[in-house]
């Protein structure tokens, strides 16, 4: 083992590369879906905002996380950003990578979302939350086709009304169960995730197709 580098920083690097699939190319042109949690220290908070009948209300840290990801779409050249939702302890978003004339460089998927965190984590300490921090790392979802798309689309704009209504059944239970417990200035229970499905479709129309 080189020396500095400890086994724990081993095991977090095989973390990290165990939710990218191995051997692809993340500069290759496409689509891509991400999610971004906040560090555990925040889950199951309203740190980003409320939902409140299936909308979302983003607090000033949520403001910068959405400010920050749109930044990408006009900071860095070749990308083309698309749905997204910030949610009141993580973020979705869909990222396009575009073809680029001749040898134009484009920047990968990961140092995107590397460069989307780090800003939004120096803006949201700047703001008052010196505390704060991101996952160490993200989840990813290679959108292979217009179906796929339409479907994680779909999925993100119903997010916030899903979420609602997972946090209603998972605080109901915890009220009757006496586990309910209380984050910042909104109780929740113990169960709060709205995972992505494959095979969820809510017969929402595809805008716009892929696009090279």
């Amino acid at each position: 083992m080189r020396a500095g580098f400890s086994s724990a920083s081993a095991e977090k690097g095989r973390t990290r590369s165990l939710q990218r699939l191995s051997g692809y190319d993340y500069s290759k042109p496409g689509a891509y879906f991400v999610t971004i949690n906040a560090h555990q220290t925040f889950i199951r908070s309203d740190l980003f905002g409320k939902i409140e009948q299936g909308r979302v209300t983003l607090s000033d840290y949520g403001a910068i996380v959405e400010k920050q990801w749109l930044w990408l779409g006009s900071h860095f050249p070749g990308i083309r950003l698309d749905e997204h939702v910030v949610m009141p302890d993580h973020f979705h978003g869909i990222v396009h990578l575009l073809e680029l004339p001749g040898d134009a460089p484009r920047k990968p998927l990961p140092q995107l979302m590397g460069a989307f965190k780090t800003t939004s984590s120096k803006e949201i300490h700047l703001a008052g939350l010196a505390s704060f921090r991101w996952h160490q790392s993200y989840y990813d979802h290679i959108i292979r086709n217009e179906e796929d798309l339409c479907r994680i689309r779909a999925y993100i704009r119903a997010n916030p009304e899903k979420w609602d209504a997972a946090m209603a059944r998972s605080y109901g239970t915890a009220i009757a169960h006496g586990t309910a417990r209380s984050y910042g200035t909104v109780a929740y229970g113990t169960v709060a995730t709205v995972p992505y499905d494959d095979d969820d479709d809510d017969g929402l129309p595809c805008a716009e197709g892929l696009q090279p």
